[in-house]
C-alpha cells in the first residue's frame, strides 16, 4: 500500500493516467468497497476525488464517512433546488507552509450572480453543519475529533465553468 501510494503521488501530480494511477484506483476501490460494506452510504464517484484526496480518505475512515455524508446531503439539497452542480474533492497546499495540506470540498453550481452564489454557500454550509452535528451526536466519544476534521476541511462554492 505505502509504496504504491507514495510513488503515485510523488511522481504524477500533473501527468496523464498511467499504471500507478490504475493501481491506486484499484486499491481505493477495494478499500472503499470494504468500507461501504460496513457503512451503507451512497458511493462518491471516483472521478470526483483526486488521487491525493483518496490518500487522505483512506488514511482516515471518519474523514471518509464525513465527506460521504456531506456529499450526499449537498447533492440532495442542490438536486432539490433543480441546480446543476459538480462536486470535487481535492487537496490544497499553502505555498508558505509546504508541509501543510488540506482537503477541499469544492462545489460548483450553475449560477452567475455573485450574491446568489454567496446565499447558496450559506445554505450549503448549513446543510454541512447539520451533517457535522448529527455525526457528533452519533459519535459522542469522537466529537472533538469530528470538530477538528471540520475545522481542517475547506469548503468552496463557485460557479460552474464547464459542466
Amino acid at each position: 500500500m505505502g509504496n504504491i501510494i507514495r510513488s503515485a503521488f510523488s511522481e504524477r501530480e500533473l501527468r496523464p493516467r498511467d499504471h500507478l494511477s490504475d493501481a491506486l484506483d484499484n486499491y481505493f476501490n477495494s478499500q472503499f468497497r470494504y468500507f461501504m460494506e460496513e457503512t451503507p452510504l451512497r458511493i462518491i464517484k471516483l472521478d470526483e476525488v483526486t488521487d491525493r484526496a483518496k490518500h487522505f480518505l483512506l488514511k482516515d475512515k471518519l474523514l471518509m464517512k464525513i465527506v460521504e455524508k456531506m456529499t450526499n446531503k449537498v447533492k440532495a439539497f442542490l438536486t432539490g433546488l433543480g441546480r446543476r452542480y459538480r462536486i470535487t474533492i481535492y487537496t490544497s497546499r499553502d505555498m508558505e507552509v509546504p508541509d501543510w495540506e488540506e482537503v477541499v470540498f469544492s462545489i460548483k453550481v450553475d449560477e452567475r450572480d455573485f450574491d446568489t452564489i454567496i446565499a447558496l454557500w450559506d445554505k450549503i454550509e448549513d446543510e454541512i453543519e447539520t451533517v457535522i452535528g448529527e455525526m457528533k451526536q452519533n459519535r459522542r466519544q469522537e466529537a472533538s475529533y469530528i470538530d477538528k476534521i471540520y475545522q481542517d476541511l475547506a469548503i468552496e462554492v463557485d460557479r460552474i465553468i464547464n459542466v
